[in-house]
């Protein structure tokens, strides 16, 4: 009976660490999700206006084609940075995608395909459908009751 008393405090210390750096990844792999999305749309909506549906069934399907991996945990009490891998459709692919998103008539928007757009491309431009374009995303959060994404300090204009 001594040693369930003795491994309980060990056992709820253990468990509040896993949970806690379960947390960190989590928060993680978020904002590295949601860093992509932001990019790849600033990107879309330079190039084409409109065409909103469009738009979203694309940034869905790479997203769901994409993989988010933790590669580096540096953590202290208070912060964390966190090493994020991300393996995506080759940047030519997307781009030969948006090229043909951009000539597509409007009224065509709801009836194009992207996934077999994404394979035609590949299978045209000789890329593996299976080949990826890795990218590296280093995310800072601090803790505050929770962990939470550290926005970057404003930095002064200068000339």
């Amino acid at each position: 009976m001594r040693r369930i008393f003795f491994l309980m405090p060990f056992l709820w210390i253990l468990n509040a660490c896993t949970t806690e750096s379960s947390q960190i990844e989590d928060v993680s792999l978020d904002e590295a999700r949601f860093q992509l999305k932001t990019e790849m749309k600033a990107v879309l909506d330079e190039r084409m206006k409109g065409k909103e549906i469009l738009k979203e069934n694309y940034l869905s399907k790479v997203l769901d084609r994409s993989e988010f991996k933790v590669n580096d945990v540096k953590r202290s009490d208070e912060t964390a940075k966190v090493q994020i891998e991300i393996k995506t459709i080759p940047l030519k692919v997307r781009e030969a995608l948006t090229d043909i998103m951009v000539k597509l008539d409007p009224a065509q928007e709801n009836n194009f395909n992207v996934p077999d757009a994404l394979s035609l491309i590949s299978k045209q431009l000789g890329v593996d459908p299976s080949a990826s374009f890795q990218i590296q995303k280093l995310i800072l959060l601090k803790k505050d009751a929770i962990w939470k994404v550290q926005s970057p300090k404003p930095q002064a204009l200068t000339k």
